[in-house]
This record gives C-alpha cells, sequence and structure tokens, in this order.
C-alpha cells in the first residue's frame, strides 16, 4: 500500500514538473509569437459596384513602410481615389499606393472606376517588411 501511494504522488509530482514546465515555455514563447503575426492587415470593405473600400490596420509593431496593389480586370480604370495612388498603370491594370512612417491604427483607400466589378474580378495585396526581420512579406487583402 505504502509503495503504491509512493508511486502516486511521484506521478502527481511528474505531472506538476511538466504542467509547470509547459506554462514556463508558453510565457517564454507567447510574446515571439504575437510579435511573429503581420504588423499590417488589410480587408475589403466595400468589394464591388464602382466604388472599392479597403481599410488598412497597422498594429503595434508596424512595418517602417507599405505597399498596397490593387489588380483591376482589364479595361476597367480608376477614375479617382483617396489618397492617390503612387502608380497606376492602365496597361497593367494595377495601381499603387506608398505609405511611409506607418503608425498604429486604421485607415482607408477608397477609389472610384469607370464601371462595376464583382469580388470574384478584383484582388489586391500588401507588401511590406516587418520590423523584426528583414525579408519583404506578401499578404493578400480579405474579401
Amino acid at each position: 500500500m505504502t509503495i503504491c501511494m509512493a508511486q502516486k504522488i511521484t506521478k502527481v509530482l511528474h505531472l506538476s514538473f511538466l504542467a509547470a514546465t509547459c506554462f514556463l515555455w508558453a510565457g517564454l514563447l507567447m510574446p515571439a509569437l504575437l510579435q511573429a503575426a503581420p504588423g499590417i492587415t488589410a480587408r475589403y470593405v466595400q468589394s464591388q459596384g464602382t466604388q472599392l473600400v479597403i481599410e488598412i490596420n497597422v498594429g503595434s509593431s508596424p512595418p517602417a513602410s507599405a505597399i498596397l496593389i490593387q489588380h483591376l480586370p482589364p479595361g476597367v480604370r480608376i477614375l479617382s481615389s483617396q489618397p492617390a495612388a503612387k502608380h497606376y498603370s492602365e496597361k497593367k491594370n494595377k495601381a499603387k499606393w506608398l505609405f511611409r512612417n506607418l503608425r498604429p491604427g486604421t485607415s482607408t483607400v477608397s477609389m472610384t472606376l469607370d464601371r462595376a466589378v464583382t469580388k470574384t474580378e478584383i484582388s489586391a495585396e500588401i507588401r511590406f517588411k516587418p520590423q523584426q526581420d528583414g525579408g519583404m512579406e506578401t499578404i493578400g487583402v480579405g474579401k
């Protein structure tokens, strides 16, 4: 009986030690995992018709700069945008916006097109270099 109780106590101590070790590792790794999330995300607020609106969310660890690239169907033109696109190519059916000195918060890019489009006809992406890693990343704009 004494040997059986000693074995149970040993198992409980081993499990307690294992649980404490897991919590310690989670506490040490969690900040790194949270920083691994993109410093910027984007989604369409309006993704069809003649008005497109993209909401850009910059996190607490923003990249120094980012490029938004909007791809359009052939023949569709941007009549106006706010803010103005840095580069617009009707031949390549895309527009680019450059954002520098990013700060945490939300901003929008809106554009008026010369004809209505559907969600399936358009796409956009954001390119940036995260603060903690030197490699360029590209994320799609959610619909």
